[in-house]
């Protein structure tokens, strides 16, 4: 079984539609909803990939992406991030934040999310 992926999302209704996209391909997920919350949780646990939301409560994206990158534990976990709108700020934001992709909450379907993910996953393993 691969490394479980690592959803980071305020809204835990974004989180479980995710859950229930992911785990059906054989995917193991977990859930944090806030930053430290997430860093916590990476620093204790392998994980495969983050799907990380950019605008989260008290510490954003940026800033939980650093310290991701940063811990031995997840600097070399693929994040992806999710956001509401993918404009050339985002796109420009997933440079920075050092990310493999990005997902547009809005517009995003099932067989699209799935693909990208085990796409990012390969990638890594190849």
């Amino acid at each position: 079984m691969s490394e479980p992926i690592l959803v980071v999302d305020d809204n835990p209704m974004v989180a479980a539609v995710i859950t229930r996209w992911l785990e059906p391909a054989g995917y193991e997920v977990q859930v944090a909803d806030t930053g430290p919350g997430a860093i916590a949780m990476a620093a204790t646990t392998a994980y495969g990939l983050v799907l990380l939301d950019v605008l989260l409560p008290g510490m954003d994206g940026r800033e939980v992406a650093d310290e991701l990158k940063s811990n031995a534990m997840s600097a070399s976990v693929p994040i992806v991030l999710l956001t509401g709108l993918v404009t050339p700020e985002i796109k420009d934001k997933a440079k920075r934040f050092r990310a493999a992709g990005f997902v547009s909450k809005e517009s995003m379907n099932r067989e699209e999310f799935v693909r990208t993910v085990t796409r990012i996953l390969a990638t890594q393993q190849g």
